[in-house]
């Protein structure tokens, strides 16, 4: 879309307009964050690729109800890992996050959902990017079909949330634990039996910054399957969470 100079001190107002005309979903957002959050067209069905607590039935329910389970999906040219640190809303901690980065790949679940349910997750999601997303990067895991058409969304930390763990800023253990139940859930599901496993091998960044909440867990979720996940983090090397789990 191409706006002359004269219109540039109205450009909020102008960009809105001119995406109802087209039937074309927005926000009014800034210039700068409207290349955070792309346009959302109406007319396309919308896809969105879960790399971590929206895999967790209870947790998606929650947060976007109206989406639509497709099928486990290989995600290439992106990493996932421990690496969104969340300075906004406390307590100060490092979420799961997801970057590009050529060569690697993870395994998420593709959920079909719609604009409204989009422009939601947008207003939430305070230290990611929502970037559009190369269908041909997806490979489903099932015998399922990609879908021929629609917007295909992935959510990227943003640049300054982009950073390790750290003393100030550890992971939380009730966070995993949804991230990990919710890998397990999709494995039994849809009979993925490495699924689950997986999702620790293509995760980076665990960190001996991590801290132990469960017993005044952050993320409270009651249906976390504690026993599997455990077994799962055993795969981690150096013991790193036998010392976790110790403390």
């Amino acid at each position: 879309m191409e706006i002359s100079g004269l219109l540039k001190k109205n450009i909020g107002r102008v960009v809105a307009i001119s995406c109802s005309v087209i039937g074309v979903a927005t926000t009014n957002l800034g210039w700068a964050e409207q290349s955070c959050y792309p346009t959302i067209d109406n007319n396309e069905p919308q896809y969105i690729v879960a790399f971590g607590s929206l895999m967790q039935a209870a947790a998606r329910n929650k947060k976007v109800n109206n989406t639509e389970v497709e099928f486990p999906v290989w995600v290439r040219g992106y990493e996932r890992g421990w690496f969104a640190r969340n300075l906004q809303k406390p307590p100060k901690r490092t979420v799961l996050g997801v970057r590009v980065e050529p060569g690697k790949k993870f395994n998420g679940l593709l959920l079909q959902s719609d604009s409204k349910q989009v422009s939601s997750i947008d207003r939430g999601d305070l230290i990611f990017c929502r970037e559009k997303l190369d269908p041909r990067k997806l490979q489903t895991m099932t015998s399922e079909k990609l879908p021929d058409r629609g917007q295909f969304w992935i959510y990227t930390v943003k640049k300054p949330n982009n950073r390790k763990p750290a003393g100030k800023f550890p992971m939380q253990q009730s966070e995993v634990d949804i991230f990990l139940t919710g890998c397990i859930e999709q494995a039994k599901g849809f009979g993925v039996t490495e699924f689950a496993s997986q999702c620790v091998k293509t995760t980076y960044a665990w960190s001996e910054h991590w801290n132990n909440d469960r017993e005044r867990p952050v993320a409270k979720l009651v249906t976390a399957k504690r026993p599997e996940v455990d077994k799962l983090l055993e795969q981690l090397e150096g013991g790193l969470f036998d010392r976790i789990r110790e403390d």
